[in-house]
């Protein structure tokens, strides 16, 4: 539509009282609308947005918990640790990880899972 507008714009001169009148009807219509109109490209990199933010919140989530236990099991040793387990990288391999951490024994069980 405002491809549309935008044309009429460019093709018809119009008075003053008639332009501003115009611009008023444009206006009320596209509050009517309460958004313009968004692409096939848009909506797709919308969607691929709102997932990468779900995908972050989650892994974020995890991480907290992760910290959480590393802190509270094995201390300022474990909390050493987290950027290594921030390096995991994806949610699965977060979740594994939390996993493992729940009925890891001692440090040495988690900083050899982590590769160290």
């Amino acid at each position: 539509m405002r491809e549309l507008f935008r044309l009429i714009d460019w093709i018809m001169t119009l008075p003053e009282d008639l332009d501003e009148a115009w611009r008023t009807e444009i206006y009320e219509f596209e509050e009517e609308q309460k958004m313009p109109y968004i692409t096939s490209i848009e909506r797709l990199a919308l969607k691929r947005g709102r997932e990468e933010g779900l995908e972050k919140g989650r892994a974020e989530g995890i991480l907290e918990g992760i910290e959480w236990d590393l802190e509270s099991k094995f201390g300022s040793s474990g909390r050493k640790l987290l950027p290594r387990a921030r390096a995991l990288g994806s949610v699965a391999a977060l979740r594994r990880f939390a996993r493992f951490l729940k009925s890891a024994k001692n440090i040495e069980q988690v900083r050899s899972r982590l590769g160290e």
